[in-house]
């Protein structure tokens, strides 16, 4: 796969603009399976990293005055069964020992690590979307190429694909998003993503109900060929037995440091 896409790079730059044109894929399926594959190896590189993660929470009123505000910092560190998570800043303090053993045992990084490698429903947090959950249930549309912070990208929208339903409550999430992707042109890399619903989604046999969503993503290169997130935004609207909630949740990464080859 490393040679095949080496070779593909060198032919690429090599070419003039015009015929560098008549390169891209055709199709866009192509364009998707490979960023598919790409997202995956850069998913599973992932736990070779020692990284920081912060993490905002947001409750916010009807007008966006935010009502609670929770800021928990941790540095992240691979293992053999997993990452140890170490709680190092709470609310702008110290956290307690027993704040940082909590906080381990919660393992929340990885639970959502977990979800995007096996695909399961079991991350409160962001959801573990990836490529291969809206490559089964959306419709797509290739919108040419953008450059995105100095980087050349395939401009991507999509928009749910009615033919296909998704029961689970997961599937019927992801069966209400529409948005727009960015993926490199150099390495196929999702780089950028922006989400929403388009329409309202019911839970807890209608004892409440999603009536927005919104996620923003956006990942940076760590090492060759290795890109990993930087930030993640899910703003969340709705309502429980008729009283409305809004919360926004920012997930931010870095200090990126290789530790295990």
């Amino acid at each position: 796969m490393f040679i095949l896409f080496m070779t593909f790079l060198l032919t690429y730059f090599t070419l003039s603009n015009a015929e560098r044109a008549e390169t891209i894929p055709s199709s866009i399926e192509l364009i998707l399976e490979e960023a598919q594959q790409v997202q995956e190896t850069d998913i599973a590189a992932w736990r070779y990293y020692r990284f920081k993660r912060r993490v905002e929470r947001e409750e916010l009123d009807g007008s966006g005055k935010v009502l609670k505000r929770e800021e928990m910092e941790f540095l992240i560190t691979p293992g053999h069964d997993g990452f140890d998570e170490m709680l190092i800043r709470l609310n702008d303090r110290s956290p307690t020992s027993e704040e940082i053993t909590r906080h381990q045992r919660l393992a929340r990084f990885n639970r959502h690590y977990r979800t995007l490698v096996s695909g399961s429903e079991e991350d409160e947090e962001t959801g573990g979307y990836s490529l291969r959950d809206l490559m089964h249930r959306s419709s797509y549309q290739y919108d040419g190429q953008e450059t995105v912070d100095d980087l050349l990208c395939h401009r991507i929208n999509f928009h749910p694909d009615e033919t296909r339903k998704g029961w689970s409550l997961r599937g019927r999430f992801i069966q209400a998003m529409a948005g727009t992707l960015w993926i490199t042109v150099d390495g196929y890399h999702l780089y950028r993503a922006r989400v929403r619903m388009v329409r309202p989604i019911p839970i807890l046999f209608s004892l409440a109900e999603i009536y927005d969503l919104q996620i923003h993503f956006s990942s940076m290169p760590v090492s060759e060929g290795v890109y990993l997130p930087q930030r993640i935004e899910v703003m969340t609207s709705g309502r429980v037995l008729m009283i409305p909630f809004r919360r926004r949740n920012i997930f931010s990464y870095g200090n990126y440091m290789l530790i295990i080859k």
